[in-house]
């Protein structure tokens, strides 16, 4: 236990690629959320339950909500893509960090 302070407060071991993977999932989550519920007001509105302003609307009607529906997938995927490669580009910094930090305990013994 003691150990494992020791070498929380000396920085031996980077903590922040485990915490940006649960801050991915995170992001990864909050997307779908916002997906699925965009896509739920607008099957709502479609059924004549919501009175929500959506895209029907505006005077797109059916047409425009089920291009909506599309539009909102491929939305979401290209925001999961983006999403991915900024926490990898992070994850990529501190791991290449941690590679350096390798190299020089190498090259000084």
């Amino acid at each position: 236990m003691a150990n494992i302070f020791k070498n929380f407060f000396n920085f031996n071991k980077l903590v922040t690629t485990q915490l940006i993977k649960v801050i991915y999932i995170i992001g990864i989550i909050i997307i779908i959320l916002g997906f699925v519920i965009t896509i739920l007001f607008q099957v709502l509105t479609l059924l004549g339950v919501s009175n929500v302003a959506t895209v029907k609307e505006f005077g797109f009607g059916v047409m425009g909500i089920i291009g909506f529906i599309i539009l909102g997938f491929i939305l979401t995927f290209i925001f999961l893509l983006m999403w991915r490669m900024f926490c990898e580009g992070i994850i990529l910094k501190f791991i290449t960090y941690e590679k350096l930090v390798s190299i020089d305990a190498k090259l000084s013994k």
